[in-house]
């Protein structure tokens, strides 16, 4: 039976990080956090000592959506866990419904122990409930301290925000100004901001047709500015498109304000934002220098509001995505494949709206469609890889076969070099003796000596063969290792299973699909 788990999880979020100017808190460190539960490892020895570490360093406590979480519950749930040491249950998780759940459900019908030092929490000497008040109480006031952190957090920046001081990522146009939290106008990238509202506001222009001006000029997109002025490590976007521009729009921060709550967050922890309409936020203005004229930026919406464009934007529901979505890409220049606002999951190239008379205007894919031709080709690649398996199994087979013979042969050979040996000390013996001249031993000698030097050379010669063959047996062991986890017998397409073969779907002119796979193009290796 496989020997069940010990684990210390560590966890520390930005609810932890500095509020309003203060230092982290330091009693809450993942440093500390070891030490005292090293401690009480130490101190508690029926507890065990073979202790491994799981840590979620900057993850918030309202989602168990963390990765060492995660693995920590799939191994619980795998039943591979036997122990569970945190410093407090904060630690584990600031969600009352779900912390309950896993302390007082999960883990007991795991036979896992879970054990909070600083709350005196100890599973199996506690025996909690799912009733037991006690509990309750710490794991729902767990959330609110979350709850509370995460307000003044957000009453911190809004402080900085109303002050004058920026907070975020800098947008294009802008850059870091020499003290904390200031931001300078890029002249050269200011230029292209006031040109792309002149087109707006007074050439009435759509964001396609923008992005067709910018493109068509050879104006380096946001992003590939960033790379070439400054190195940028990020994803590029190599050309403009109807969201850069769109968003440069929508953006009163070139008018020397900020605009504030422009999106809310459903809920504390999670990842999910509701767009505010733009007669709800709060704008500061002069906080920063000017692009362009607060008149020319009101003008633009006038013209994006005629559009519809902006209305469609903040009350779009996205359709939900196919499932072959984010591994299309365009065969002509790369990009990624976006879907349209229609009915039909068609997808096309984003390049196609934003340059003339791009080849990229012939691609499109049916992302519907081309899953059983995904699923097909997954399919061929699986029957491929057990042909392979079985081939590499029969060739493994005959390799042991091989060295075994290698073997025995030379275990053979070196056993009649001893024997050589003990016909040559016999030869001595009887030259000491008298039983032998001077003259007979050398010669008996000198003929042992080549029968022996012989067999040496044949044993040298069989050492490098069984070297090879060993070589060439670990090359295959190795390939197999690689082939096994594709063999496997799916019924259908499934995003698991699309991670697991797809790196990326090229759709060329025509819909053409080219799919590149993630697993090396070992049918070939020995070919």
């Amino acid at each position: 039976m496989k020997q069940r788990r010990c684990f210390k999880y560590l966890r520390l979020s930005s609810e932890d990080e500095a509020v309003a100017g203060q230092m982290r808190d330091e009693s809450n460190s993942i440093a500390n956090q070891r030490s005292l539960l090293n401690r009480y490892i130490q101190t508690h020895p029926d507890i065990g000592a073979d202790f491994e570490e799981l840590i979620d360093d900057g993850y918030t406590g309202t989602s168990f959506q963390r990765p060492g979480m995660k693995k920590l519950l799939s191994l619980v749930e795998a039943d591979q866990v036997d122990t569970v040491i945190v410093k407090d249950l904060s630690r584990f998780g600031r969600n009352y419904l779900e912390a309950g759940y896993y302390i007082e459900l999960v883990f007991p019908a795991h036979r896992t122990r879970l054990i909070a030092v600083n709350d005196h929490y100890d599973s199996i000497e506690r025996h909690y409930s799912a009733g037991d008040i006690d509990l309750a109480l710490n794991n729902l006031k767990n959330e609110f301290y979350s709850r509370d952190n995460s307000a003044k957090v957000k009453s911190s920046l809004d402080v900085q925000r109303r002050s004058g001081q920026f907070s975020g990522r800098v947008p294009y146009g802008y850059v870091k100004g020499p003290t904390k939290r200031e931001i300078l106008v890029d002249e050269e990238a200011a230029k292209v901001v006031r040109y792309i509202f002149h087109l707006a506001a007074d050439e009435h222009m759509r964001t396609s047709e923008i992005a067709q001006q910018l493109n068509a000029r050879d104006i380096p997109s946001p992003s590939l500015y960033r790379k070439q002025k400054w190195g940028y490590k990020g994803k590029v976007q190599p050309v403009w498109t109807v969201d850069s521009v769109f968003h440069i729009l929508i953006n009163r921060i070139f008018t020397g304000s900020f605009e504030m709550y422009k999106r809310h967050l459903n809920s504390v922890g999670s990842k999910k934002m509701t767009v505010v309409s733009r007669e709800k936020r709060v704008v500061i203005p002069n906080t920063h220098e000017a692009i362009v004229s607060e008149d020319i930026f009101n003008e633009a919406q006038k013209v994006m509001d005629q559009w519809g464009a902006i209305h469609r934007k903040e009350s779009y529901v996205r359709k939900p995505h196919a499932m072959l979505a984010k591994y299309l890409k365009c065969g002509c220049c790369g990009v990624q494949l976006i879907r349209p606002n229609c009915s039909k999951p068609i997808y096309i190239c984003r390049t196609a709206g934003v340059r003339i008379e791009s080849p990229c205007e012939k691609v499109i894919c049916d992302a519907k469609a081309l899953e059983p031709v995904v699923f097909q080709a997954i399919c061929n690649l699986t029957e491929l890889a057990e042909a392979e398996y079985d081939k590499g199994q029969q060739e493994q087979n005959q390799l042991q076969t091989e060295i075994s013979s290698i073997k025995n042969r030379i275990r053979s050979l070196s056993q009649k070099r001893k024997e050589i040996t003990a016909e040559k000390l016999a030869l001595y013996e009887m030259f000491q003796s008298g039983q032998l001249d001077k003259a007979g031993f050398a010669a008996q000698k000198q003929e042992a000596d080549q029968r022996a030097d012989a067999l040496m050379a044949e044993i040298e010669t069989l050492t490098g063969q069984l070297s090879d063959v060993t070589a060439k047996l670990d090359e295959i062991a190795s390939r197999q290792q690689e082939v096994a986890p594709m063999i496997g017998s799916a019924t259908c397409l499934t995003p698991e299973l699309l991670q697991s073969f797809v790196g990326k779907v090229l759709i060329h002119e025509g819909g053409q699909p080219e799919i590149e796979f993630r697993v090396k193009d070992i049918f070939t290796s020995n070919k």
